[in-house]
């Protein structure tokens, strides 16, 4: 999900609504994350995850729309998107 992250102030403006579910409040990075299919909720763990960090992938995602994920928090400056990831 995300390149690395070592908390620091963006970490800590970042106050996810998932953060009482999850272990330590937050994904950890470099975390794979599966939601089962719902979509709204991938996406607010993912923005929770690359908050801090170097960039974001998301893999095999084709209707994954570019709006709703930057509505979650996502940068999408930082992110990069592979609908079909291919064989390799």
């Amino acid at each position: 999900m995300s390149a690395s992250g070592n908390g620091g102030a963006a970490e800590a403006a970042y106050a996810s609504p998932l953060a009482s579910l999850l272990p330590d409040g937050h994904v950890r990075a470099g975390t794979v994350v599966s939601a089962g299919g719902d979509m709204p909720l991938l996406l607010l763990l993912a923005a929770g995850a690359s908050v801090g960090t170097v960039g974001w992938a998301a893999v095999g995602m084709p209707y994954m729309g570019a709006l709703a994920a930057q509505g979650a928090g996502l940068d999408l400056a930082s992110g990069m998107r592979i609908d079909v990831p291919g064989r390799q």
